[in-house]
C-alpha cells in the first residue's frame, strides 16, 4: 500500500537531520516517493494520485474556503469518465471518490491544474524542509489563511510572520512537469536502473513485479494483450509492490502523463494499443481525459541571496 505524501515527508523527516537545507549536502534529501536521476534532479517513482490530490484540496478548502475559487478550482472532472469507447457511470462516481481508488493515478485534471498543484507542491515540501530544520515553527493550514499562509517567497522576504530568512538556506525544491528533453534522459537512466534490479533480484516478488512492468518487458510484448473487450476498463494501482519502489515504474502504460509542452503528453496509457504505450511524446486534442495522469520532476534549485 502507497504512503501518502505528507505521510511521506513526516517519515522521512522523523529522523535526525543536519545541514538539510545545503544544496553540497544534497545526497541527505531527496524529495518524499522521489529517484534521483541527474545532479539535483529527481522524478517521482510513481504517478500522482488521488490520495495525494485529496491533501491538496483538503489544504486548499482550509486555507481559502469551500466556496472559494481556489478551492473549486482544485476539483477534477469526473465525467471524463463519460467519454471515450467505453464511458463507465461506476467510475465517473467512484473513482475519485471511493477511498479504494485512493492509491490509483489522479485523472481528469488539465495541464493548469498539474502547474498549480506542482507550484502548492514545492512550497509544501520547503515548508517542511524548515520546519524539519527548526527554522520555522509548525503551524497546520487551520492555522493560516489567506493572507499569510507559507510561501518561500513570504519567507526569503522576511514576510511570514515574524521569520527573518537564514542566510545558511542554499536551495529550494522545485516541482514541475518534465520536459522533452528530460523525459528521454530519464527513460534511458530508469530503464538502466529497473533491468539492472530485475537481473539481480531472483526472488518470486521481483519476478512478478517485472512481468508487471511495461518499461521492464516491453520487448516481450506476448504477455500483453490489448484486445478492446480484455483490455483494462481504468487505470491500475501505482503499486506492483513493496519491490517497485525501488524504481521508477509505470512510465509507459497504465495512464498517459502530461509535459509541460502544451497538450502534450508521453506513455502511453491503459486505453491504448500496444504500439502506443513508449515514451515517445504525443499531442492530445483534450484538455483533460481519463486516461491521462501525471507525475512530478523535482529541481533543487539554488537560492543567491543580495
Amino acid at each position: 500500500m502507497r504512503i501518502s505524501l505528507f505521510l511521506l515527508i513526516a517519515i522521512f523527516f522523523s529522523c535526525k537531520v543536519n545541514h538539510l537545507l545545503d544544496i553540497e549536502a544534497k545526497s541527505k534529501f531527496v524529495p518524499p516517493n522521489g529517484f534521483e536521476i541527474g545532479d539535483k534532479l529527481f522524478i517521482d517513482k510513481s504517478e500522482v494520485t488521488n490520495i495525494d490530490w485529496k491533501e491538496y484540496q483538503y489544504w486548499n478548502k482550509l486555507v481559502f474556503g469551500k466556496e472559494s475559487i481556489e478551492y473549486i478550482k482544485t476539483t477534477p472532472d469526473t465525467t471524463v469518465w463519460l467519454e471515450g469507447a467505453r464511458p463507465d457511470s461506476a467510475l465517473m462516481i467512484n473513482y475519485y471518490r471511493s477511498p479504494k481508488y485512493d492509491n490509483f493515478p489522479v485523472v481528469g485534471v488539465t495541464q493548469e491544474q498539474v502547474m498549480q498543484y506542482s507550484n502548492w507542491r514545492s512550497d509544501r515540501v520547503f515548508e517542511m524542509l524548515l520546519i524539519h530544520s527548526k527554522l520555522i515553527e509548525a503551524m497546520g493550514a487551520n492555522q493560516q489563511d489567506s493572507s499569510n499562509y507559507f510561501t518561500p517567497e513570504r519567507y526569503l522576504s522576511g514576510k511570514f510572520f515574524d521569520y527573518k530568512p537564514d542566510p545558511s538556506i542554499s536551495f529550494i525544491p522545485k516541482f514541475s512537469l518534465p520536459s522533452s528533453t528530460e523525459i528521454t534522459e530519464i527513460n534511458a537512466i530508469v530503464k538502466e536502473n529497473i533491468d539492472s534490479y530485475f537481473d539481480k533480484c531472483k526472488s518470486k516478488i521481483c519476478k512478478e513485479c517485472s512481468s508487471m512492468n511495461l518499461i521492464v518487458n516491453s520487448q516481450q510484448n506476448k504477455s500483453l494483450n490489448y484486445d478492446l473487450y480484455k483490455a483494462p476498463i481504468r487505470p491500475s494501482d501505482i503499486d506492483c509492490n513493496e519491490e517497485s519502489f525501488l524504481t521508477v515504474h509505470n512510465l509507459i502504460g497504465n495512464v498517459a502523463e502530461w509535459t509541460n509542452g502544451y497538450l502534450e503528453v508521453f506513455g502511453g496509457s491503459w486505453q491504448d494499443e500496444i504500439s502506443n504505450n513508449n515514451i515517445n511524446i504525443q499531442k492530445v486534442d483534450k484538455q483533460k481525459a481519463s486516461f491521462i495522469g501525471f507525475r512530478n520532476i523535482c529541481k533543487l534549485e539554488a537560492i543567491r541571496f543580495e
